[in-house]
């Protein structure tokens, strides 16, 4: 294991900061809702939360582009990972906590930027994880939610390949740079060492304690963090089909799909997930027996290399491969979905596709054009999703995984 930095037993010393990586679906929500909604009382503890969108863009600005500054996906403001750091380097008096996921999809040449940008010498790492029987359906849901159109059984099965499969896909390596946890660990610590990482395994049948072993990580009382408020729940198995064959008709062409990635991102599924609460005996997503069992013999192997890795380890690394009988159940793609989804879903894109209206009408007269093709692409989405006409899906949204989230 590794040694401890601080006298009270803490993982983060005194002016700290605590860069909690992620990696997504292992907590990070409950954790960065949690900061924000205790933030006031950690302050009064001497340990500064930087703010929530300051966390997240500034962390998929310096992970979406290369080095040199040239764009690369989807978060193009640099200038945010610099108030970033700027706030880190305003708090050198106090502890400070920076969380977001975005920070596991950094490439090796980019980790030393972001660690010494924040302080090479005040920071620590902190990596959270799960099973990966666990992550799987979770993880799925994500990129669903966000446009990519593989069924459970088609993706699941790309991605039991493992971290070394052979002809991985796009989607099955960014999955695994993600939950391969040990390279993810072995990564960090060959920039920062061995003993200014820790890994906290998430106790699966006590989520409370993820908080509590926080608070010791950072070296506050028990109870300082509050639980957040999420809005981030599970889409039943009916929901997660019917965004999924959404996303298969708004997407025949490159406008379509970037409209119909944000419509259906930033105004159905949140709208979908905020609005309706799903029955208690509408099904769930369940990973088959086959499936769950291979997720255990790679979870096993990485377990091992964690452990063997000599970074601290705070839970039950043997909690990470479950010995529960898992069940016996088959991929069953949902053929009905309820009127009430389907409604739910047109709300949100309707009015998602409304704002973008609203804009483009405010712009001068010469850009009536921009209007007329904006309002034509609405009109197609909402008739074709009322229509629910699925077709074949483009060759190059296949292997796509749609956003960072994913």
């Amino acid at each position: 294991m590794g040694v401890v930095n601080s006298p009270d037993g803490a993982l983060l010393p005194e002016r700290g900061v605590l860069l909690h990586i992620g990696p997504h679906k292992t907590g990070t929500t409950a954790l960065q809702s949690s900061f924000a909604e205790s933030s006031d009382d950690l302050a009064a503890l001497g340990v500064a939360v930087t703010p929530s969108k300051l966390q997240r863009v500034g962390a998929g600005a310096v992970t979406q582009r290369t080095l040199g500054g040239m764009q690369h996906g989807t978060y193009p403001k640099a200038r945010v990972w610099r108030q970033l750091q700027k706030s880190v380097r305003r708090a050198s008096d106090r502890k400070v906590v920076v969380s977001s996921e975005l920070f596991s999809d950094a490439t090796d040449a980019q980790i030393p930027a972001i660690i010494d940008g924040l302080g090479a010498d005040r920071v620590r790492v902190l990596v959270t994880v799960r099973p990966l029987e666990k992550l799987l359906p979770s993880t799925w849901q994500q990129a669903i939610k966000n446009g990519a159109p593989p069924t459970y059984e088609n993706w699941i099965n790309r991605v039991l390949r493992g971290p070394d499969g052979a002809n991985l896909s796009k989607t099955a390596r960014k999955f695994w740079s993600r939950h391969d946890h040990a390279r993810l660990v072995e990564r960090w610590a060959a920039v920062v060492g061995i003993d200014n990482v820790a890994v906290l395994v998430v106790d699966e049948s006590n989520p409370a304690n993820l908080l509590h072993d926080v608070e010791q990580l950072i070296g506050v009382p028990r109870g300082s963090l509050r639980p957040g408020v999420s809005r981030n729940r599970s889409l039943t198995a009916p929901e997660a089909e019917a965004v999924r064959r959404a996303y298969l008709v708004l997407g025949g062409d490159a406008m379509d799909r970037q409209l119909a990635q944000r419509w259906m991102h930033r105004g159905a599924v949140i709208n979908l997930i905020d609005s309706r609460k799903p029955p208690a005996d509408e099904p769930r997503l369940v990973t088959p027996a086959a499936q769950v069992l291979r997720a255990r013999e790679i979870g096993a192997q990485i377990r091992e290399r964690l452990v063997a890795s000599g970074v601290r380890i705070v839970g039950d690394p043997d909690s990470l491969v479950p010995t529960s009988t898992p069940p016996d159940v088959t991929f069953v793609e949902p053929t009905d979905v309820a009127d009430d989804v389907v409604a739910e879903l047109l709300a949100g894109l309707y009015r998602a596709a409304e704002v973008d209206l609203a804009s483009v009408r405010a712009q001068p007269a010469t850009s009536l054009s921009s209007r007329a093709m904006l309002s034509e692409v609405r009109r197609r989405a909402v008739s074709r999703v009322r229509r629910q006409e699925p077709r074949e899906t483009p060759p190059d949204l296949v292997e796509s995984s749609a956003d960072p989230d994913a």
